[in-house]
């Protein structure tokens, strides 16, 4: 089953925050063992551990993310670039120069691949907070706007907002 998970971004949450000023500046940080920070699963399911520590940098002249229990790659919500574990990578998780995303939330240790599909929706207000969409469909919020979508199979999706 395909996930779709949503986070709300709290500034009073350093985990939260760090990947607020990833996304909002392309600023580089690490967080090891901070807030938990998990999303809310809508379908699919989610993580088993706390998401609490968070990475964006570069790894093989890739600009990688990372947001899992320990900055390493397994058992992520939100995996995109290169593979990353602490400073480097593992090859024992994820070969070198496989590049892409990983399935929202892997229980596993796969890694990126190029093989996964991501969609990644930012919202700036709660326009789909009182909608109820027919089945197999999701409220997209847009810029004071709202649709129903339809879901489609072998992507993720994540609204983040």
């Amino acid at each position: 089953m395909v996930a779709h998970c949503r986070w709300k971004f709290n500034s009073n949450n350093n985990v939260s925050h760090q990947v607020w000023l990833a996304f909002h500046n392309h600023t580089e940080g690490q967080i090891l063992h901070g807030q938990a920070w998990n999303p809310k699963t809508i379908t699919g399911k989610g993580p088993v551990t706390k998401q609490d520590s968070f990475q964006y940098r570069s790894q093989n002249g890739v600009k990688s993310i990372l947001l899992d229990d320990d900055n390493c790659d397994c058992l992520s919500t939100l995996s995109i670039g290169h593979g990353l574990c602490g400073a480097s990578h593992q090859t024992q998780y994820t070969k070198g120069n496989r590049f892409g995303v990983e399935p929202l939330y892997d229980p596993g240790c796969n890694g990126p691949s190029s093989k996964n599909g991501l969609f990644l929706y930012f919202r700036d207000d709660n326009e789909c907070a009182n909608v109820s969409c027919p089945g197999g469909t999701r409220c997209v919020d847009g810029i004071h706007t709202k649709i129903c979508e339809k879901i489609s199979k072998g992507s993720s999706s994540v609204l983040v907002g």
